[in-house]
């Protein structure tokens, strides 16, 4: 075999191996987006068991507009959590 071919030879094993170091790392990434979808799945899920509430507020279809109000709801939410919090800090010592 002459230093061309065995080159050459080198050069299509370092691909293959660059190809498959591709493809593992474009399905982990697949896998951690699958993984997140299913974690926000069950949040959401826990969500309005806890607050079934917000399955009425938005009863006919999921388009930005009609979830406009849940996102209100949330963020009402959001709000009570951060002053909870500050009474916590100003109250609790550090």
């Amino acid at each position: 075999m002459t230093i061309d071919e065995r080159l050459a030879q080198a050069r299509k094993k370092a691909q293959q191996a660059e190809h498959r170091q591709t493809l593992r790392d474009n399905r982990e990434n697949e896998d951690k987006k699958k993984e997140l979808v299913r974690r926000k799945f069950f949040v959401g899920e826990m969500f309005a068991k806890h607050f079934p509430i917000v399955l009425e507020i938005a009863p006919n279809g999921l388009s930005k507009e009609s979830l406009e109000p849940l996102d209100k709801f949330m963020e009402a939410l959001a709000e009570c959590q951060r002053r909870y919090q500050d009474l916590e800090d100003s109250v609790l010592p550090s």
